[in-house]
């Protein structure tokens, strides 16, 4: 990675941390303490799911994922990251890397104007079990026949589930 993009990477992350601390200081000034404390709540677990996904074992993925975030303004995504202390990685990281930024620069490409998705990326190992990624999107892309075939490609393990208009699905065991 190039330093101008981890530059951009933590201009970004500064900026909406800065954006959280503005509406913590705007409920406090209304003296809504409340609203205060369900704010910090949010930020609190939020970071925790950020330092779960930081100390996963696959660097070159981890900042595939927060590249993605930062760079794909249409996709509002949170991660969830499930890996038993037990459970030893052994994926190549680059590929998984190389196949996050391909699935969503194909979601990049099909994505409908002006819609704003909103999902989950998750990674998931229990006990011996292979590594699952699993990628959920609420709303729909135009011509997804044609980005079904698209992510096929990426890998043949790939699980696609389109269920209906309002839900899209990309799944697959990591090697």
């Amino acid at each position: 990675m190039k330093e101008e993009e981890v530059v951009k990477i933590l201009r970004h992350y500064r900026h909406d941390c800065f954006n959280d601390i503005q509406v913590v200081m705007g409920y406090a000034q209304m003296g809504k303490l409340d609203k205060v404390q369900n704010k910090l709540t949010e930020i609190a677990e939020r970071m925790a799911k950020e330092q779960k996904l930081q100390n996963t074992p696959l660097p070159k993925t981890v900042v595939a994922i927060l590249q993605v975030k930062f760079n794909y303004n249409q996709f509002q995504l949170q991660t969830s990251v499930i890996i038993q202390d037990n459970a030893s990685i052994q994926q190549d990281d680059q590929k998984l890397a190389k196949q996050i930024e391909q699935i969503f620069t194909f979601f990049s490409e099909h994505a409908m104007n002006l819609v704003l998705y909103h999902g989950t990326i998750k990674i998931q190992q229990l006990n011996r079990q292979e590594l699952k990624l699993t990628i959920d999107l609420s709303n729909g892309f135009d011509q997804p026949d044609e980005l079904i075939e698209k992510l096929k490609q990426i890998d043949e393990k790939i699980e696609i589930s389109n269920p209906d208009p309002e839900k899209f699905q990309v799944g697959w065991v990591a090697k």
